[in-house]
């Protein structure tokens, strides 16, 4: 099943899919915001409470590009860094426009359920930090005096927003089947303003299919996103903890191969 992409982009230019982008070595980017230590190696290190450092996984760094859904019109770019860790998965980015200035900054954990444990977005003149907890729960307040800070809760399963990151994440909560849906109820926060509002999305798990890579067959899952409000339906394609491609979104760089599903 092909997979598409806006025209001129270099994935379908070059190599005809965005699984054939991890055959061959990809430039390397870096998301130049506070990380987790590292070793000399590259790899990751972190701590539990009262536990000495223990070594984690590689770290993979990436690049997104971001473009109008309708008419392709460049809109910047996405730096990420994302790996499993001791609590589950952490994906950090940074997100510029096409003249470099900062959009803003994504920081989200997920336990080993999948779930969202710790969220800190940040646009605009706002900030925002949240976690799982009864539902979702969390305080929008200015970014830079924490003042007019609003509390909220919802009931529902987990967070969505602008970043790539919402999609890996929504799809390894679900867990779906190849063939299998379900809905989920989510609160959003996108934009400058990053103001919450509660959604229903229904997810499809429609096929998996093995791409070849040097390192072996690469699964790549085909998912149909349905808003159930407006009926709107979105064709994303994931490989491990990675997004390839989804409206508005490719998958131009990535200095590693994905972690695998887990």
């Amino acid at each position: 099943m092909p997979v598409p992409h806006r025209r001129g982009s270099p994935l379908r230019q070059h190599l005809g899919g965005p699984a054939a982008r991890l055959r061959r070595p990809l430039a390397r980017t870096h998301v130049d915001r506070p990380a987790p230590p590292a070793d000399r190696t590259g790899t990751i290190l972190a701590c539990r409470p009262g536990s000495s450092l223990r070594r984690l996984h590689p770290m993979p760094n990436g690049r997104y590009s971001l473009h109008d859904p309708h008419d392709g019109t460049p809109l910047g770019e996405e730096r990420f860094s994302c790996a499993p860790g001791p609590a589950g998965w952490r994906y950090v980015s940074k997100t510029y426009r096409p003249d470099g200035t900062v959009l803003g900054t994504t920081d989200l954990t997920l336990d080993a359920r999948h779930r969202p444990i710790r969220l800190e977005l940040r646009a605009g003149d706002w900030q925002v930090r949240g976690g799982a907890l009864e539902g979702v729960h969390w305080v929008r307040a200015a970014a830079e005096t924490g003042l007019d800070a609003a509390e909220g809760q919802d009931r529902a399963h987990a967070f969505t927003g602008d970043s790539p990151a919402f999609l890996v994440a929504t799809a390894r909560l679900l867990a779906l089947d190849p063939g299998a849906d379900a809905r989920i109820r989510l609160v959003s926060f996108t934009g400058d303003a990053l103001a919450p509002r509660t959604l229903d999305q229904g997810w499809q798990l429609h096929a998996v299919e093995d791409h070849p890579t040097d390192t072996g067959p690469l699964p790549v899952e085909h998912y149909r996103v349905t808003d159930l409000d407006t009926g709107e339906v979105r064709e994303i394609h994931l490989t491990g903890d990675v997004l390839l491609a989804a409206p508005g979104i490719d998958l131009e760089e990535l200095d590693t191969p994905p972690n695998p599903r887990r």
